[in-house]
């Protein structure tokens, strides 16, 4: 059997007269009229091809708003599983800020910084965790 994996990133969660903001983990918005509207474009690309078996989604409303309405147009009752490490990441003291104060509080260019413990091998890690787990739990 054959494993295919999609990724889908959750719709838009700031509507377009509102200036955008880092948002992480620490902050469970949900989507906004075009989020909602993206995803259910997406459920009905997705209903041209075989339902899906599973679908893992991470824990915020944001991500779970998503998978519902995907989830909602196949045909088969696929549950979603909901999964920590797909959660968001830290922005740390960087959280709920626009690109603008972010820029202001540690200049141009900006450039990516782990929070301790954190790096960019480590969210591959993590990923890469998560696709063994799927991969086992399908054969």
């Amino acid at each position: 059997m054959m494993l295919t994996a999609i990724i889908v990133r959750h719709g838009n969660t700031f509507a377009p007269d509102e200036p955008p903001r880092r948002i992480g983990v620490r902050t469970d918005i949900p989507l906004v009229d075009s989020g909602r509207a993206q995803a259910r474009a997406l459920a009905a690309l997705f209903t041209r091809e075989e339902p899906f078996d599973r679908v893992l989604a991470g824990p915020l409303l944001r991500t779970q708003q998503t998978a519902r309405l995907i989830v909602a147009a196949q045909s088969n009752g696929t549950t979603i599983e909901t999964c920590d490490w797909l959660a968001e990441i830290d922005h740390g003291s960087d959280e709920d800020r626009t690109e603008d104060d972010v820029r202001a509080r540690i200049g141009t260019p900006m450039r990516w910084h782990p929070r301790a413990g954190s790096s960019m091998p480590n969210a591959a890690s993590m990923l890469g965790a998560g696709y063994w787990n799927v991969r086992q739990a399908a054969s």
